[in-house]
């Protein structure tokens, strides 16, 4: 027997959510959680990442590879050119 992704009190937490939130589509909508929890690897410990954990120092940058028009670069590229030459050092 496989042990789940999540302990059961936080997994009844999220169906009672759910129910409040989503009354007529809570099945549907668990049902999709469960998928993506599967889908994007979700381990036993609810962490992806093997690498170091967040702490209060740390800073997420949410952004759009087209926000930067390049000239001779895909948006992507620009991005990456654009972070490497203005933000060294403040992205791990």
């Amino acid at each position: 027997m496989t042990k789940p992704i999540i302990p059961k009190e936080t997994w009844e937490s999220i169906q009672r959510r759910f129910q409040i939130l989503y009354p007529e589509d809570r099945h549907r909508c668990l049902d999709r959680l469960k998928f993506s929890l599967g889908r994007f690897g979700v381990g036993e410990n609810g962490r992806t990442s093997t690498g170091p954990e967040w702490s209060e120092k740390d800073t997420v940058l949410i952004t759009y590879a087209d926000m930067i028009h390049p000239l001779h670069d895909t948006p992507l590229e620009g991005l990456r050119r654009f972070l490497l030459t203005h933000c060294k050092g403040a992205i791990r």
